[in-house]
């Protein structure tokens, strides 16, 4: 149970690494010059998407009371219960956003592939 409530962290970590690479890849294509709307980008956007919905219900789904924290001296991170002091669920409010933002930006992205695809025909 106590490796569980590491969870959101490590999906926190790799969404925030994930989104880094989304983006510098996108950035990329773009000093290209060509279009950052593709099938992929929608799909890693998606993926996203749900890497922050998990984390953000891992958080929720923690036992209540227990507070995941880095010790400042050493920098070591630790796991700090302190009892069932509430039945309280916490919810982190801007994951969800960006979670949301991300599903709603994944159906664009791909409907900028579909209208690149169709430009890309005409020429």
């Amino acid at each position: 149970n106590n490796a569980l409530a590491f969870l959101p962290i490590v999906c926190n970590v790799f969404a925030g690494g994930f989104a880094i690479m989304v983006i510098a890849r996108m950035l990329r294509t773009i000093g290209k010059g060509e279009s950052p709307f593709s099938l992929s980008s929608a799909r890693q956007i998606k993926v996203l998407a749900i890497v922050l919905l998990v984390g953000v219900v891992a958080g929720a789904l923690i036992t209540p009371g227990t507070q995941v924290g880095s010790v400042s001296e050493s920098g070591a991170i630790s796991l700090m219960s302190i009892g069932h002091t509430t039945d309280i669920a916490y919810i982190d409010l801007g994951d969800l956003l960006l979670s949301i933002i991300c599903f709603a930006l994944s159906p664009i992205f791909r409907y900028g592939a579909l209208l690149q695809s169709e430009a890309d025909d005409l020429m």
